[in-house]
């Protein structure tokens, strides 16, 4: 099995195979800059053969998750295990199950078991930018413990960033298809946090170079999860915004409800208020489609 091992604290770069001895090399200067200033991972090995790699953290911790491929689909990765995605108390119950920072009594063994079953291989527990956004408001060893758990048990497979999935849906029914937006899971999801889609983005383990190419990304991701210091929100623009939004939602709610309006009445206002939410999507899934103004578009028959 080829193997390359990647020594942050000695900075070094060793090559394994079956066929020669191990070889020790100083890191490459250009890979080195782009990893400079990793703290809380310590090494890196990437087994090329089977397109995996093993991340060790600085409290000793492991880290094993998988690439993706060129030749391989979601399908055949995915072998017909069940995905389970968890919302974010669930995350920090796993993570205080695993590690014991605060008592969770009534669902350790419920915990242990869904981690056994991840580490296991026979389900598939990913992780979503809502779990990172989440994780990083937090400090100290919960912080830590949060993200380890997420890391471990989500083994390198990721949600696709929502508006990503919700644009292709929307591209989809202007063109008449039928079906759910593809690859929603994966591992390396793309655009995991960009709002900008590219599908040309996929980490390869084809050869050492490429699984290099994708560690930067990966390690600055998840060293940044890891940190132990809380990333402020400054001037609070991002509770501003989440608040405000929310606030929409809620203050329609009650409107409708004290005006006691009919279901057919909330359900025509919702929708409007729900495509008014999602106006620039639907603008840029038609204009991909080929739609104008002036033009406007035909529902496919049979869909309306």
């Amino acid at each position: 099995m080829s193997q390359l091992e990647i020594d942050l604290e000695r900075r070094t770069l060793t090559v394994r195979s079956e066929e020669a001895a191990p070889r020790t090399l100083p890191l490459p200067p250009e890979l080195m800059g782009e990893l400079a200033g990793i703290e809380n991972i310590t090494r890196i090995a990437a087994f090329i053969d089977v397109a995996r790699l093993r991340l060790t953290l600085t409290a000793g911790e492991h880290v094993d998750l998988q690439l993706r491929p060129d030749d391989a689909s979601i399908e055949d990765l995915q072998a017909g295990r069940p995905i389970v995605y968890l919302d974010q108390n669930h995350w920090s119950l796993l993570s205080a199950a695993r590690f014991g920072h605060r008592a969770v009594p009534a669902a350790v063994a419920a915990a242990g078991q869904l981690m056994q079953w991840a580490n296991d291989g026979r389900v598939l527990v990913p992780a979503s930018a809502a779990h990172f956004t989440e994780t990083v408001p937090r400090y100290g060893i919960p912080r830590v413990a949060s993200a380890t758990a997420i890391l471990q048990v989500s083994r390198g497979w990721q949600m696709r960033n929502p508006v990503h999935v919700r644009l292709e849906e929307i591209r989809r029914r202007l063109a008449g298809a039928v079906g759910d937006a593809r690859e929603v899971f994966a591992p390396q999801a793309d655009g995991f946090f960009s709002m900008r889609s590219d599908a040309s983005r996929q980490a390869s383990a084809a050869t050492a170079a490429r699984v290099l190419t994708a560690v930067p990304s990966i390690i600055a991701l998840y060293d940044t999860l890891l940190e132990t210091e809380a990333i402020p929100d400054h001037g609070a623009v991002a509770e501003t915004a989440a608040c405000a939004w929310a606030q929409k939602w809620a203050s329609l709610a009650t409107e409708l409800h004290a005006h006691r309006e009919s279901v057919s009445t909330v359900r025509r206002i919702v929708t409007a208020a729900l495509i008014e939410d999602l106006i620039d999507d639907v603008i840029r899934a038609a204009l991909a489609h080929g739609t104008t103004p002036e033009a406007g578009h035909r529902v496919p028959r049979g869909r309306r």
